[in-house]
């Protein structure tokens, strides 16, 4: 995506969530009930919505011995967290937050406050999108930004899962929303993060084995019952 794409997203994205507002609007009451009673069923099973695998190919964890790195999100309905080594000593955190459909239980995923990041403005901060080969085959699109806190800078992978699709960005999040009421699809939506220490070749390739290891878990978002 182009640096001339992500402004114009940034300055017009807002229309999205008012888009939403008048299809539920417009929908007729029967539909409107079929919506809330698909999302009720999700939330109801949030708590299997989200699950940290043991570690593959050499990885062990998940431990939470030490805080995992995570990012500044709140409001979540489910929240997993863990920290995997390899055998090398290199260490990845994984970081999922669980939220209701759009604003539909509890507070949204994408709000004021919910950010990777505390400088959250891409012209400051620069974001890169990389396609990871999974193991099984297929791939899998991660956003890439590089962070600096108290221990120093750290490469973040994060991506959103709405209605089972993968999106990056809070655009494509607010559209995924839309499709997803207008398709009854009420499953709980996520943010996922993995993240290692450092922002050289190592910390990139660090990630990209711990993706490719846990190929089909990442693919579902961390969900239950593609984890074990």
């Amino acid at each position: 995506q182009s640096d001339a794409t992500r402004l114009l997203v940034a300055r017009h994205g807002s229309w999205a969530p008012v888009l939403l507002s008048l299809l539920l609007i417009a929908l007729p009451p029967n539909y409107l009930a079929s919506i809330v009673k698909s999302v009720a069923k999700g939330v109801e099973d949030v708590k299997l919505a989200a699950q940290l695998p043991a570690g593959q190919d050499g990885w062990t964890g998940p431990s939470v011995a030490q805080s995992p790195w995570r990012p500044l999100f709140s409001g979540e309905l489910l929240e997993q967290a863990g920290s995997y080594v390899d055998p090398k000593g290199q260490t990845v955190d994984v970081w999922i937050g669980v939220y209701g459909l759009g604003a539909t239980a509890g507070a949204e995923m994408i709000r004021h406050g919910n950010r990777i990041s505390p400088r959250e403005d891409t012209s400051f901060v620069p974001e890169t999108d990389r396609v990871v080969n999974l193991k099984y085959g297929g791939q899998l699109r991660v956003r890439e930004r590089l962070v600096r806190d108290g221990e120093g800078d750290r490469r973040v992978w994060y991506w959103y899962l709405v209605g089972g699709a993968v999106a990056l960005g809070y655009v494509a999040v607010k559209m995924r929303e839309v499709l997803a009421f207008l398709s009854l699809d009420g499953r709980p939506e996520r943010v996922v993060t993995l993240s290692a220490p450092g922002a050289d070749a190592d910390s990139l390739a660090t990630l990209e084995r711990f993706l490719i290891a846990h190929s089909e878990c990442a693919r579902s978002g961390f969900s239950s019952g593609a984890c074990k």
